[in-house]
């Protein structure tokens, strides 16, 4: 319960997060070049994950590794799902073979970053 709890949290905190980012470089007028704003916005998610990652394992006294996959798994299914109900749509161009290859495959690496995580803790600890 502990992780899809954590799971909302990261899902809303990306959101809002890249929210903030987009007003930003509205704001600014920054149109020249859009792959290093996704860079950023990647970057930006990646970090909010793993905070909220070491947040999560500092309540755990035992099974991290298992508690990685899990949060993991849960986390790119929550993830996914918003991104494919709420934000998909509002493209109104793209399918969903091209989402999963462009955005898709970037979020499998919420799995990969919490079960490593949750692997090096248990194992050095």
């Amino acid at each position: 319960m502990k992780s899809f709890v954590y799971g909302v949290f990261y899902v809303l905190s990306v959101f809002f997060v890249n929210l903030l980012m987009c007003v930003f470089f509205v704001m600014i007028n920054y149109k020249e070049n859009l792959e290093f704003i996704n860079a950023i916005v990647n970057l930006v998610d990646i970090v909010v994950g793993i905070v909220l990652l070491f947040s999560y394992f500092r309540g755990l006294k035992e099974n991290f590794f298992i508690e990685g996959v899990a949060a993991g798994i849960i986390w790119f299914s929550m993830i996914s799902m918003f991104d494919l109900v709420v934000l998909l749509p509002q493209t109104g161009h793209i399918r969903v073979k091209a989402w999963f290859f462009e955005t898709g495959m970037y979020f499998l690496i919420i799995p990969v970053i919490s079960s490593t995580l949750g692997y090096v803790i248990e194992k050095y600890r």
